[in-house]
């Protein structure tokens, strides 16, 4: 039989494989600690009963980084990905300008510029705009990487243990 959990001589649920069990209850609820509280037979926090919060090694050593903190690192490394792949469309859409007006230039003695003039002058603002864009996604995009670098070595620096994990 697994042990009773008692607070203040009142039952809360049981433990069972180091997880806390409520016996109370009906519906599910995030838990400020971080995972949630499920009730009705299902894991309570998901996390021992012991130390509440913190996922504690066998060998009762340092405990190991709780879930809203692996989440919050898994959070900004997203927001990172996200950013890199702003830049890598800012790079792309740079590329597009670049590409007509070297076909412009490549073709420029089949044409003469100034009967072509009212299809050259609203291409060139067009890519003009594209420009424009490119030149925002790209500056953008540095900026929050680093910031999320910035926040990640943050992270890092206050919880030793997240730094093994994350290069």
């Amino acid at each position: 039989m697994a042990p009773l959990i008692r607070s203040s001589g009142i039952t809360h649920g049981i433990i069972r494989d180091g997880i806390a069990w409520r016996a109370q209850a009906y519906f599910p609820r995030r838990v400020p600690g971080g995972g949630f509280s499920l009730w009705r037979g299902m894991p309570f926090c998901g996390l021992p009963a012991q130390r509440p919060g913190l996922i504690v090694n066998e060998s009762k050593e340092t405990p190991e980084p709780n879930a809203a903190l692996l989440e919050e690192a898994q959070l900004l490394l997203s927001e990172k990905r996200t950013a890199l792949s702003t830049l890598r469309t800012g790079i792309a859409i740079f590329a597009l300008p670049l590409s007509v007006f070297s076909v412009l230039i490549a073709t420029s003695r089949s044409y003469d510029a100034l009967q072509v003039l009212y299809w050259i002058v609203p291409l060139l603002l067009l890519n003009l705009g594209l420009i424009a864009l490119a030149v925002y996604l790209i500056v953008h995009s540095i900026r929050r990487l680093h910031h999320y670098d910035f926040l990640i070595r943050e992270l890092k620096r206050k919880h030793s243990r997240l730094a093994e994990l994350i290069d």
